[in-house]
């Protein structure tokens, strides 16, 4: 921990969109990020783009990977590759994964069926 916050450095101080992401992406769920992102007014072109992309991935993906970020966090290193290895094994235990492979790498042109049709469709 002490070693990251020797290092870390605010988003603004480097990267163009650094505010955007702070305003957008600091949120509680991935619902109130969706939600955040689609009420910006100010940067409606690049909102628009990444809501459109956000949509091709898999609900089910999205919410899992936000609680990763959440808990991974307070892990020591050990504990998040024992976390990173759990999720893939359970992610291959189900269908959004191949879906989403087949999609993209096989059709390239298929609009993926994921499980989920919204991130609002994901149980906790």
């Amino acid at each position: 921990q002490k070693i990251v916050e020797q290092f870390q450095e605010p988003v603004e101080e480097k990267y163009p969109l650094g505010s955007y992401v702070n305003k957008h992406f600091g949120k509680n769920s991935v619902q109130e990020i969706l939600d955040s992102i689609q009420a910006d007014k100010d940067n409606a072109e690049l909102s628009e783009v990444l809501i459109k992309n956000m949509k091709t991935f898999s609900p089910i993906s999205m919410r899992v990977i936000f609680e990763q970020i959440k808990r991974g966090k307070d892990l020591d290193l050990a504990e998040n590759f024992k976390m990173d290895y759990r999720i893939a094994v359970r992610c291959m235990e189900g269908n959004d994964f191949f879906e989403g492979v087949r999609c993209t790498l096989i059709d390239r042109k298929d609009t993926p069926k994921f499980k989920h049709s919204s991130v609002k469709d994901v149980q906790d």
